[in-house]
C-alpha cells in the first residue's frame, strides 16, 4: 500500500526567510515549477490511490462475509452486495478523480522539455500504473455484483431455469481483456498461480464466487505492492530534491 510518507514532503519543506539574493537561473526556476507540479497534483493523487487500497481492503472483508451469508442462506446477501456496489463506485469515482488530476498537459507536457519535464511523467506513468490495476479490481468486484444479480433474477422467473443459480455461476462478465468467451479469468494477477478455476476445489470458506475472488483480489495486491513502492521511492526521491524549495505559485 503506498505510504502517507511518500508525499509528506509538503509538510517538511521549509520556506526560505526573504533575504537579499541574487536572480534565479533558468535551472531554479524548473525546479519550483517540478516541486509545484508534486504539491498541486501527485499529492493529490496519490491521496486518491491510498484510499482505493483502503476500499479494496474493505471490499476483500465484504467479498468473504458475502460468501458466508450466501452458503448459510442468510437474507444479508442482498445487503452484503448493495455494500460491495457501494464500494466499487466509490473506487471507480476515485479513478475518474484521479485520472482527471493527472490530465495536465501544463503539470505533465506531452513532449518533456527538460529533466523535470521528464521526470514529472515518469512519475505520472507509475501512477497511472497503479491506477490501472486497481481498475482491475474494481472491474472484477463489479462484474460478480452484476453476474450473480443477473443470475438471479432469472431463477425469480416464471418457471425458473435450472441451469441458472446464484452460487453455480461462472464470472464470464469480469473476463480480461481479450479473454475468450466463457473464461474464468478475472484479469487479477497472481503470483501464487491460482486462478478461479482451481480454487473451484479448494478449502476455503463457503467455496462461493465472492469467497474465490477474495482469494485472488489478496494475491493480486500482493503484486501490487511491489509496483506501488517502487513509485513510492521514485517520488521520495524526487521530494528530497524540493526541500528548501518554495513551490512556484
Amino acid at each position: 500500500m503506498l505510504t502517507i510518507a511518500a508525499f509528506s514532503f509538503l509538510a517538511t519543506t521549509s520556506v526560505p526567510s526573504p533575504s537579499a539574493s541574487p536572480l534565479k537561473q533558468i535551472i531554479e526556476v524548473r525546479s519550483r515549477r517540478f516541486c509545484t507540479t508534486l504539491v498541486q497534483r501527485v499529492e493529490p493523487a496519490i491521496a486518491g490511490l491510498m484510499k482505493n487500497d483502503a476500499l479494496i481492503e474493505h471490499g476483500r472483508g465484504g467479498l468473504l462475509r458475502t460468501g458466508a451469508d450466501a452458503s448459510g442462506g442468510s437474507a444479508a446477501v442482498g445487503i452484503d452486495k448493495l455494500a460491495l456496489r457501494n464500494i466499487g463506485l466509490a473506487m471507480n469515482h476515485n479513478e475518474a478523480v484521479i485520472d482527471d488530476i493527472l490530465d495536465d498537459p501544463v503539470r505533465f507536457p506531452k513532449i518533456p522539455a527538460n529533466d523535470d519535464d521528464r521526470a514529472a511523467d515518469g512519475i505520472k506513468t507509475q501512477l497511472l500504473g497503479i491506477a490501472a490495476r486497481q481498475q482491475l479490481v474494481i472491474n472484477a468486484l463489479m462484474g460478480t455484483i452484476e453476474t450473480t444479480a443477473a443470475s438471479q433474477m432469472r431463477t425469480e422467473l416464471p418457471g425458473g431455469n435450472p441451469t441458472a443459480h446464484a452460487q453455480s455461476v461462472n464470472p464470464t462478465a469480469i473476463s480480461g481483456p481479450g479473454a475468450p468467451t466463457g473464461s474464468l479469468s478475472t484479469g487479477l494477477e497472481d503470483p501464487h498461480t491460482l486462478s478461479v478455476s482451481s480454487l473451484m476445489n479448494s478449502d476455503i470458506a463457503g467455496r462461493t464466487i465472492y469467497d474465490k475472488l477474495a482469494v485472488l483480489i489478496a494475491s493480486h495486491q500482493a503484486v501490487s505492492q511491489s509496483v506501488e513502492a517502487t513509485a513510492a521511492d521514485t517520488i521520495l526521491k524526487a521530494a528530497s530534491s524540493c526541500r528548501g524549495v518554495t513551490p512556484a505559485p
